[in-house]
């Protein structure tokens, strides 16, 4: 019988599905973050009409643990709709305490702080299936979460991701999260959050130049400080 583990990655993997009990727990946690958006710390959204239809990156600001869940609620739709790239170390590590436990809730995509090209490569496969099923990917181009709630730069990653893929880029800025939830909190604050979506960055713009990814993530990074300044401050 396939451990857990093996259950997970070789699901994700082959056919971007979760096993059952997994979807059980994904569609409950998407039945808690919509009921916290809700009433506990209510959601503004602005730009949606930005998102394409075919799949997409939404390349986001990173202050909290519930940006992803406010990504997903205010872009509409299911959460069936997304997947995460996520840091192996942190998600993935065999000595992480958060190891496959976030499987439970959402669909992960491993992806190494300092990526080379094997990692790229297997990124890119772990994508695919994802890709297939129609979801789109959140990616937070900082690498980690704000220490203090400021944008930190901004690593080419996210680019070499689009580029390689062909998904329109969609900047978007998450606001009031690290207030709720800022790293180290264990539970949410109540109080109001707003996400502002920008107009999507296309890879076909950039592709004929041979700084591409410099220029692609150059233009995230400005299009996410200007939503900050468009963004309401709950």
């Amino acid at each position: 019988m396939r451990s857990l583990n093996e259950a997970i990655a070789t699901d994700a993997r082959e056919s971007g599905a979760l096993p059952l009990r997994y979807r059980i727990a994904h569609a409950a946690f998407e039945m808690f973050c919509r009921a916290v958006f809700a009433f506990f710390c209510p959601l503004t959204t602005r730009g949606r009409e930005h998102l394409p239809q075919t799949p997409f990156l939404l390349c986001a600001n990173h202050g909290s643990h519930m940006d992803t869940p406010a990504l997903m609620t205010a872009a509409g739709g299911s959460y069936n709709n997304y997947a995460m790239i996520a840091a192996r170390d942190y998600f993935f590590s065999g000595d992480s305490p958060n190891k496959f436990k976030y499987h439970k809730f959402m669909f992960l995509i491993p992806v190494d702080r300092r990526a080379s090209r094997d990692s790229l490569r297997g990124m890119f496969a772990e994508c695919g299936p994802h890709l297939k099923s129609g979801r789109n990917l959140i990616i937070y181009p900082e690498g980690t979460r704000s220490k203090d709630g400021n944008i930190n730069a901004m690593k080419r990653g996210a680019a070499v991701l689009a580029l390689g893929l062909n998904l329109p880029v969609v900047p978007a800025h998450i606001n009031g999260t690290f207030r709720r939830l800022p790293k180290g909190a264990m539970f949410p604050r109540p109080g109001a959050v707003s996400v502002r979506f920008g107009k999507a960055l296309m890879p076909a713009d950039y592709k004929d130049d041979k700084n591409a990814s410099r220029l692609l993530i150059n233009d995230i990074a400005e299009s996410v400080k200007n939503l900050a300044g468009e963004n309401t401050n709950p």
